[in-house]
């Protein structure tokens, strides 16, 4: 048998003949033998991610020789699952050893049906994650120690080192969805490095992945064009300054439309039609072609955004796309492009009376203002009317700040406020009381959804609209819990039962966070039931319910009606009158756990305005299992952010702010530990912030605190007792995310008074 040291050397001569391998796949198999000996184990697999990302799938040989496959789901419903969900190695002695399981996770099991269906029995595995930059690509599992009984401690940093070889050289080859560049990296054109940096700019940036690659990398062209054509099977069209585009193809059509959802017809002679696309896979948008360009046959071509912009007349840099929806001097060139409504003889009340040029203008506008704020990351869209002939503005809250973004003339006010309830479906000529509304627009493809308010101010009538985010949840380590909070919660989501509250202002990422704790909860074994008003994050294996009131379906209604459809956990949106609470805690006790948010300042506030609307006091105690206040703060940008040791005051407000008898828990040596400071780049805009981060205080209902509850205690003692089981308040959480570089002072007053 060989040593410790003979099986070192041994493993790293077939890492480095893994390192020089071209294909994982083929090495792999070439290199099984060694890879078994090395490790002494039975067996090993490599699990892929799946491309809906909550499954992880690997591919095994039967005896008929046939391929079959292993999927699970990203869960603790299995062993490698729940590896794929923590992304934590895992070492486990004995697979069917239940009482150990539990002691790693309440619902962690081991998925014994390939063992049932092959009559292979697992015993020792190992289990290691394979990631690259945070992100997850599989899961590498060694199984069954050929000696009998657990791996060694030696055997389980050699497969940390082997997952660890694998992430760095083939990423690529294990990503569960291709994009249609992955070949130029195959190919050699560019090197991984550098493709993973063109993402990184294009996610940030937003702009396509083809322009990043092409302007900022310097890749020809026509190997991307290539490269467009082989992904999606259709000829690759560039622009070509020698043709010119047959006006009456697009005299019909909205130019800002066409640049938009990014396609335009370049030939089209009753019969036939050529129309070049930047995504000729887009199903819907094709139909919608077919459906506005008549012909009885199509091809369809694909092409950058910029050579369709270039076809449409437009700029071909990127960062003027924008021009699409009408230049904004253009737009606004002064009271001569305008028809003001007293030189028609009309009063403001009346409405504005356009001409058909105007009116291209004001939807251009519209058009620009939403455009615009959705590119910029903005939350909300603020459109305000001044006194008399004074310009209106508009403003734009990103990262939690008003901004204001440019002036619109105070004649065209009236006319941006009507085309805003149009898309809105509100009444344009009901100017006196406030209306609420939503409107549904396409953009780059994708759906944009707007909640609407107007609202009769002395100046006229003003607008606020927010743009609804559509998404996938954050992952549950994204929130930046502190390492207690984050303990601490993930021990009472434990719980079976009980009742589970979140809590905070309009705007501080309650329901992002609700969703990130439910993406740990969801897996095949229960069945979870949203009512939510909007439904703006979605999830597979939730059943999401969009409340509406007007048509009688209130939170509730929907949560008498959930219980009567055998649900595990429940989500009620808000609990905003004595009836849904009430509700909410009679589930709870019944055998459900229930989550739902609350707009109250702290966690122990919340207590005592949920027993002001009515709540019995000892069913509430008994029913509560937990309260997590929340507030958004802005953080440094990480490009520009820089390392400074505080000054003497500053690190004296911190220490007081966060409570001399606690400060030594943080474990700092303030005599050297330095925060960072804010700059400013072009990354961030010159402010020197880019983004948010939440500031958390986690109340648990401990024994003391369920007496405290039942006997309607002040808020004074809600607080005392909670900060003696172990509650840090927001201003401490927010003062530890400044001593770990994530904020600063500045940005935690701005949300947090002490």
């Amino acid at each position: 048998m060989d040593t410790n040291e003979e099986l070192d050397l041994r493993f790293k001569e077939v890492v480095e003949r893994l390192q020089e391998a071209d294909k994982l796949e083929d090495t792999l198999w070439e290199i099984e033998a060694d890879l078994l000996d090395i490790f002494g184990a039975e067996r090993f697999t490599i699990f892929q991610k799946d491309e809906n990302d909550k499954e992880i799938v690997s591919w095994y040989r039967t005896s008929s020789d046939s391929v079959d496959e292993i999927r699970l789901y990203t869960s603790p419903s299995s062993l490698a699952g729940y590896v794929a969900m923590t992304r934590q190695a895992l070492m486990v002695d004995d697979a069917y050893d239940s009482e150990y399981l539990e002691s790693v996770h309440p619902e962690l099991r081991f998925d014994d049906a390939y063992d049932r269906s092959s009559g292979y029995m697992s015993e020792a595995m190992i289990m290691v994650p394979i990631i690259h930059k945070d992100k997850l690509y599989g899961i590498f599992q060694v199984i069954n120690n050929i000696d009998g009984g657990a791996f060694p401690d030696e055997t389980y940093f050699r497969t940390v080192e082997f997952a660890k070889v694998v992430s760095e050289n083939f990423r690529y080859e294990l990503k569960s969805s291709r994009g249609a560049f992955d070949q130029l990296v195959e190919a050699g054109v560019i090197s991984v490095e550098t493709f993973e940096e063109a993402e990184e700019m294009s996610s940030e940036e937003g702009i396509p992945l083809a322009s990043v690659l092409k302007n900022k990398f310097s890749v020809n062209a026509a190997d991307l064009g290539n490269a467009l054509s082989d992904f999606y099977q259709v000829p690759y069209h560039p622009f070509d300054p020698s043709f010119e585009l047959d006006p009456s193809l697009i005299e019909n059509l909205n130019v800002g439309f066409l640049a938009s959802n990014s396609w335009v017809p370049i030939m089209n002679d009753g019969e036939h039609a050529v129309v070049l696309m930047s995504d000729p896979a887009n199903e819907e948008l094709i139909m919608e072609i077919q459906n506005i360009v008549k012909a009885i046959y199509y091809d369809f071509h694909v092409a950058f955004r910029e050579d369709i912009d270039q076809y449409l007349g437009l700029s071909s840099k990127e960062e003027e796309r924008l021009k699409a929806f009408g230049q904004l001097d253009d737009i606004m060139e002064g009271e001569s492009a305008s028809v003001a409504s007293d030189e028609l003889g009309e009063s403001e009340e009346d409405g504005d009376i356009l001409d058909s040029n105007e009116e291209s203008k004001i939807i251009q506008l519209v058009n620009k203002i939403i455009v615009r704020a959705t590119m910029d990351g903005c939350s909300d869209i603020h459109i305000e009317p001044h006194k008399g002939k004074r310009p209106g503005e508009v403003r734009f809250r990103i990262d939690g700040v008003c901004s204001k973004v440019f002036d619109i003339p105070a004649s065209l006010m009236g006319a941006v406020l009507s085309r805003i309830k149009i898309l809105s479906n509100l009444d344009i000529a009901e100017k006196r009381k406030p209306q609420d509304g939503k409107m549904g627009l396409r953009f780059q493809g994708a759906t944009l959804e707007l909640r609407v308010a107007t609202l009769p101010v002395v100046n006229g009538e003003s607008a606020v609209m927010r743009i609804l985010a559509q998404g996938e949840p954050l992952p549950f380590n994204k929130l930046m819990l502190s390492p207690g909070n984050e303990s601490k919660l993930l021990d009472l989501l434990k719980n079976p039962h009980g009742i589970m509250l979140v809590v905070g202002p309009t705007g501080s990422g309650k329901t992002t966070t609700l969703h990130a704790v439910l993406g740990t909860l969801n897996n095949e074994e229960r069945k979870i039931l949203t009512a939510e008003d909007p439904v703006e994050i979605t999830q597979a294996g939730l059943q999401q319910v969009q409340m509406q009131p007007r048509k009688g379906l209130t939170f509730a209604i929907a949560l008498r009606a959930f219980l009567r459809c055998d649900p595990d956990i429940i989500l009620i949106g808000e609990m905003r009158d004595a009836e849904t609470a009430e509700a909410g805690v009679e589930a709870s006790l019944t055998g459900h756990l229930v989550f739902s948010t609350l707009h109250t300042n702290s966690a122990p506030e919340t207590v005592i305005r949920l027993l002001d609307i009515g709540l019995d006091p000892m069913n509430f105690a008994d029913a509560l299992v937990g309260v997590l206040a929340q507030r958004l703060m802005r953080t440094l940008c990480g490009k520009c952010k820089q390392p400074v040791k505080p000054e003497k005051d500053d690190l004296d407000k911190l220490i007081h702010f966060y409570g001399e008898e606690f400060v030594d828990e943080l474990g700092y040596d303030f005599d050297t530990h330095e925060i960072m400071e804010a700059r400013g780049c072009d990354k961030c805009g010159e402010t020197g912030y880019k983004g948010r981060v939440g500031i958390h205080e986690l109340m648990e209902a401990t024994p003391e605190m369920k007496k405290l509850v039942a006997k309607a205690s002040p808020v004074a003692l809600l607080k005392e007792q909670a900060v003696k089981d172990g509650m840090r308040t927001l201003m401490q959480d927010g003062v530890w995310k400044i001593f770990e570089g994530v904020s600063d002072l500045a940005q935690l007053r701005r949300v947090q008074a002490h």
